[in-house]
């Protein structure tokens, strides 16, 4: 079962009729697995957004679950929506047409769906090789993850770097263990306060003084 707690900051909710529209418009069948999800969430953040393999050892970082239908902050441009991008870069042969790409990570590439067997890849955009044909790019371009969707998900976690920096950086601004004051100014006397009472027409409390 797919856990969407992980997730936040996600666009207007979904409708079977949205989902079914989608579908029609890129002549797919969009996984089981991936309509459950976006009928709770419709892309979004993630709080856990690493995913690592140690063998062989691997990692990425999530940027953003991409909306199917629905992006408030680029008034709903097909750019920014899961359609709008899998039906350009497929039209463009830029992305393989059995993946459908869900997510991006920190290196501006997609987290796709293999529409045909539910298997999760991540497929490198930016990286093209002249000498290859399209088909060669495609396939060496296209990075397998995990079988499923519900697997990836649950493999997702927090950035251990970055929590050990937070750390250190809290334990950097930790109080001192002494309570005592230092750095403090002139002592003053009675006459000083009684001068101060009289100056703000106040009576300074006894602990205070």
């Amino acid at each position: 079962m797919i856990n969407i707690d992980n997730f936040y900051d996600y666009e207007k909710k979904l409708t079977d009729k949205d989902l079914n529209a989608c579908e029609k418009k890129l002549g797919i069948t969009i996984p089981d697995s991936l309509k459950q999800l976006y009928l709770n969430c419709n892309g979004g953040m993630v709080y856990k957004d690493i995913w690592k393999t140690t063998v062989p050892p691997y990692k990425l970082q999530v940027f953003n679950f991409i909306p199917i239908k629905y992006n408030k902050a680029f008034k709903n441009d097909p750019d920014f929506i899961m359609e709008g991008i899998a039906f350009k870069h497929w039209d463009d042969k830029k992305l393989p047409k059995e993946l459908l790409p869900f997510a991006r990570d920190l290196s501006n590439g997609f987290l796709c769906i293999n529409i045909n067997t539910g298997a999760i890849y991540q497929y490198l955009r930016l990286e093209w090789d002249d000498t290859l044909n399209t088909e060669q790019n495609l396939k060496k371009n296209s990075i397998y993850l995990s079988d499923s969707l519900e697997n990836f998900l649950n493999a997702l976690t927090y950035d251990e770097e970055q929590s050990n920096a937070e750390t250190v950086e809290d334990e950097d601004i930790k109080p001192r263990a002494s309570n005592k004051f230092y750095d403090s100014e002139q002592a003053i006397n009675t006459a000083d306060l009684n001068e101060v009472e009289k100056l703000l027409k106040i009576k300074i409390p006894v602990q205070l003084r």
